[in-house]
């Protein structure tokens, strides 16, 4: 992402997470710190700032809740690159292949112990009400269980066949959209919002466009990068194309025993594209942001905030 008003808020939110892996011993505070650095499109926290400002706060009052936000994302990848064997990360080494499995589950919490050690400092720094820390806090912690439920329903439909969407959207509303539409939440915390209709609508919000960003991503998954199909998940194309005519041969290649070859999964993406996967995937990943856009309208946020999520939303369909 570009642009003058997002690049000061991206650099004051990379100065945030600067200042939290600081305060990690040496050992955990250089994996912490290889890990953060130079990666990742930081979209969460600039919703989280976004939302603050859009209630009447100074989006500056919701730095630590969007580090916050940041660090149990990339808690989250920590893990799941070690769940799934992931040799890379945003195109480096992942840390378990760096200090070994053991070591990178030490970074991982240490990541989301830091979070929460965030909110409730930043609730002092940052002069917010006392209160702030608690509920923050709660919403987060709740975020990180729906996030865990939600890898454990990815990883266990690795292993079928009959997945249906409607697991899939339940998965992907827990994996992703809960995180999305809790940095929102915790944003219009920090700028003083207290009604509950009002964080209902945000959450609302980032449940569609969390939706919306999981299935982009699946699209980048098999027509992209090829992980996704080499560990067999059953993401959106994947499991439209099993429900298509050519599903059996789909099926057949998926229950192979082991990743999938190069052959395979080259054969699995001619499929894929042939049952009509890839359009089917990519107007439900439309549609979402059209409605996310129409919640985003009914938003009772201030005018230049909306303009500037307005613009999120555009830059990412654009994948810019």
């Amino acid at each position: 992402m570009r642009g003058g008003w997002i690049s000061e808020l991206l650099g004051a939110v990379e100065e945030e997470l600067r200042r939290a892996v600081s305060l990690l011993p040496p050992f955990l505070f250089e994996m912490a710190s290889y890990h953060l650095e130079g990666g990742g499109k930081r979209l969460r926290p600039l919703l989280c700032l976004l939302s603050c400002e859009g209630v009447g706060g100074s989006w500056r009052k919701a730095l630590p809740a969007a580090a916050a936000v940041e660090l149990v994302h990339n808690f989250s990848l920590v893990h799941d690159d070690i769940q799934d064997r992931s040799p890379k990360r945003r195109g480096k080494p992942a840390v378990w292949t760096i200090w070994g499995a053991e070591q990178g589950i030490n970074c991982g919490d240490a990541l989301l112990s830091l979070a929460f050690l965030m909110l409730s400092r930043g609730a002092r720094e940052r002069d917010l009400p006392s209160h702030f820390a608690a509920r923050a806090s709660e919403k987060l912690a709740s975020a990180v269980i729906s996030l865990c439920r939600g890898q454990a329903l990815d990883i266990s439909f690795e292993g079928r066949a009959d997945v249906s969407e409607e697991e899939y959207r339940e998965m992907a509303e827990l994996k992703t959209s809960s995180l999305f539409a809790c940095a929102l939440e915790l944003g219009a915390l920090a700028g003083g919002e207290e009604r509950e209709e009002v964080l209902e609508d945000l959450r609302d919000f980032g449940t569609l466009f969390g939706l919306a960003f999981q299935i982009f991503n699946d699209l980048e998954g098999v027509w992209g990068k090829e992980e996704d199909l080499k560990r067999k998940k059953k993401t959106l194309p994947v499991i439209y194309g099993l429900g298509s005519p050519l599903g059996g041969e789909i099926r057949g290649i998926l229950m192979r025993e082991g990743e999938l070859s190069q052959n395979e999964i080259g054969r699995l993406r001619e499929l894929l594209d042939a049952s009509g996967a890839r359009g089917y995937t990519g107007k439900v990943a439309e549609k979402l942001l059209e409605e996310a856009e129409r919640k985003l309208r009914n938003l009772p946020l201030s005018a230049g905030a909306k303009e500037k999520l307005e613009e999120v939303l555009r830059i990412w369909r654009g994948r810019d």
